[in-house]
Formats: structure tokens, sequence, C-alpha cells
């Protein structure tokens, strides 16, 4: 999960998963245990900037990236 406040500035943070994944980059399908698969996520994450951030939320997982956009004001 990675965050974007403005130009240069940046938080990442990295969630271990109970088991090791070792990418092939040239295997064209990934295997991971069945008993280790999810079906869904839930997190939440705020925080204050003085700006608008351009990106948000951004998240990796073994088979899509999600990218969540929010400006709001409070």
């Amino acid at each position: 999960v990675s965050m974007s406040f403005e130009r240069g500035a940046s938080v990442t943070y990295i969630f271990q998963e109970p088991f090791s994944v070792i990418q092939n980059r040239s295997a064209a399908v990934l295997s991971v245990p069945s008993q280790y698969s999810k079906t869904r996520d839930n997190m939440a994450l705020s925080f204050q900037t003085t700006q608008s951030p351009a990106m948000l939320l951004t998240v990796n997982t073994l088979s899509q990236q999600y990218v969540a956009i929010i400006l709001a004001r409070n």
C-alpha cells in the first residue's frame, strides 16, 4: 500500500502474508496455496495534508491493482 501526499513525499506500508511467495518473472501463473487465498480485504486509512493529494491510495495484489483518488475539503 502506498500513499503519495505531494511531489517527492510518500509513505509505503508492506503487509506480509503468512506464506512466502517467490515470483518467477517468466511464469504465466503464480501459484498460491488455497488455504491462504482471500476473497476480499477491508482497510481504512486517514490523514491530513495541506494540499490535495494527486494519488491517495494504490493497492497491488497478486492479480490486480487498485487506485483510489479522493479530493475533499474538511
